[in-house]
């Protein structure tokens, strides 16, 4: 099952056909569970000429939580039966996917068992045949959550004095940081200062 909640097949064969497939979910939170009313099949047929291949099915922008599992999928049509590579590219070059114990790949399905941050960036899926090939490009963005420190906690000064307070935000994306005092938003001015 793809992330999006696709059910996805790789070498169907006659045995598929016999079944009846439904889509069961569940609400997270109320716990309420629904199922499709109508019921789906495969049929499989042999084809009767070559294809060249072509993808049907793509993600084209991901966004993943860091630490959680999810994929990048690409599912093409062909005949003979499509050879699947994913590239990734890096400093403007193509680079043929690692897969190893975090990623793997399942037909055109590349799968990341924990995302990493250094997982983020751009990917290819490139489809081929005797009868010819087709790609395509797709961005990984992975989220982290966001800590916020702030320091110090109580500052004593004389009057008159420099009083200087550093907010550190990690995590991604930081969208922006402003500052607020009693509830109210804080501009810039002669006595209150933002150093990048």
């Amino acid at each position: 099952m793809l992330e999006n909640g696709d059910l996805y097949f790789r070498d169907v064969t006659e045995r598929d056909s016999s079944f009846s497939f439904r889509c069961h979910t569940e609400n997270l939170i109320t716990r309420e569970k629904k199922v499709s009313t109508n019921y789906s099949k495969i049929i499989v047929t042999e084809p009767h000429h070559n294809q060249p291949p072509r993808i049907i099915h793509r993600s084209s922008r991901v966004t993943a939580s860091l630490g959680h599992r999810m994929t990048l999928s690409c599912i093409a049509q062909g005949y003979p039966v499509p050879m699947y590579r994913w590239h990734r590219t890096i400093g403007g070059q193509r680079i043929l996917s690692e897969v190893g114990s975090s990623v793997r790949q399942e037909g055109g399905v590349l799968i990341f068992n924990k995302v990493l941050r250094t997982d983020a960036g751009r990917y290819s899926c490139h489809v081929s045949n005797s009868m010819g090939e087709d790609r395509v490009d797709m961005e990984l963005l992975v989220e982290e959550p966001l800590k916020v420190n702030l320091s110090p906690q109580l500052l004593q000064l004389d009057v008159g004095k420099t009083a200087l307070f550093n907010c550190s935000v990690e995590g991604h994306p930081i969208g922006s940081v402003v500052w607020k005092k009693d509830t109210r938003f804080i501009a810039s001015n002669s006595r209150v200062q933002f150093p990048t």
